[in-house]
């Protein structure tokens, strides 16, 4: 089995409890529409939290530097 590393555009997996409930919530989302075969709407959502400033950018370097309030 070939190990896959993730993106570099997603944060690791040991920050994902720091991630606010609107990011949450939107990837609850995005799986129901994968689901629902809306690749469209999933693929735009996804897009929207590589790219807003409240998603995954305000977590990328955590995993570099100690947490502080957010």
């Amino acid at each position: 089995m070939i190990a896959m590393s993730r993106p570099s555009y997603i944060p690791a997996y040991s920050n994902r409890k720091k991630f606010c409930r609107k990011i949450r919530g939107i990837e609850k989302r995005i799986h129901q529409l994968k689901n629902e075969n809306k690749w469209i709407e999933a693929s735009r959502l996804e897009w929207v939290l590589r790219n807003a400033w409240w998603g995954y950018k305000r977590y990328f370097n955590l995993s570099n530097k100690e947490v502080t309030k957010l």
